[in-house]
């Protein structure tokens, strides 16, 4: 029993780094095309599976350094055959409508 929990607590630590990696990894892609893109939107496609804890992490660090554009994040799995969007507008971004947008 003690050996199973160890191990649990292990597995438990191991998704919790791996997904702070790739929250980072994906934060620093989307504020670099930000930061070499015109306009006030940026649409870009970062494959790190459709874990939604990534992407609510990755939308709230992007609204924390880019307060100017709107992002549409795309993402997909290709091993299970699906995909996620997710449309992020910072606060005070009255010029784009992320429901009319996704």
């Amino acid at each position: 029993r003690d050996t199973l929990g160890s191990y649990g607590k292990r597995v438990v630590a191991w998704k919790k780094k791996n997904a702070a990696e790739q929250t980072s990894r994906v934060v620093d892609q989307v504020v670099e095309a930000a930061g070499s893109s015109s306009g006030d939107k940026v649409v870009i496609r970062c494959d790190f599976g459709c874990d939604g804890k990534v992407a609510k992490a990755v939308t709230a660090a992007y609204g924390k350094k880019v307060k100017d554009k709107a992002l549409m994040l795309v993402s997909a799995d290709e091993s299970s055959d699906r995909y996620m969007v997710v449309a992020f507008a910072p606060k005070g971004m009255k010029g784009v409508d992320c429901k009319a947008w996704a």
